[in-house]
C-alpha cells in the first residue's frame, strides 16, 4: 500500500486554544540562551557573532536585540543587528527592524 496523498482540516472556535507557552512567566529570555556562534551578516557581507536563543524557552513579553538567531525544529529567525525582537500576546514573533535597515 502506498500513500499519494493525504488531507487533514482541523478547526477551533475563536478563544478556545491558549497561546503557546500561555503558563510560562513574561520578562528576560535569558533563559532561552543556547550559545552564541558567527553567522553571515548580509549588510556587512561578513561572519560577525550572533545569541542563538531555543524559540521553545520564550514566552509572551520577551524582548531579544539583534544579532540573533531564534532556532525551531522546523525553521530559524534571524534577527539582524540593530533589530529587536518581541513575542506577542499570541506568541508570534514580531521583528521591528532599525530605521534604514534593509
Amino acid at each position: 500500500m502506498e500513500l499519494v496523498s493525504l488531507r487533514v482540516t482541523v478547526g477551533a472556535k475563536p478563544g478556545e486554544m491558549p497561546p503557546f507557552n500561555a503558563t510560562l512567566k513574561s520578562g528576560s529570555a535569558s533563559r532561552s540562551l543556547k550559545g552564541r556562534r558567527d553567522a553571515f551578516d548580509g549588510v556587512s557581507e561578513s561572519m560577525i557573532p550572533y545569541e542563538v536563543h531555543d524559540r521553545y524557552l520564550l514566552s509572551a513579553g520577551d524582548t531579544i536585540a539583534g544579532p540573533a538567531l531564534i532556532e525551531e525544529r522546523e525553521t530559524t529567525t534571524v534577527v539582524p543587528a540593530g533589530a529587536t525582537l518581541t513575542v506577542q500576546d499570541d506568541s508570534s514573533l514580531l521583528v521591528k527592524l532599525a530605521s534604514g535597515a534593509h
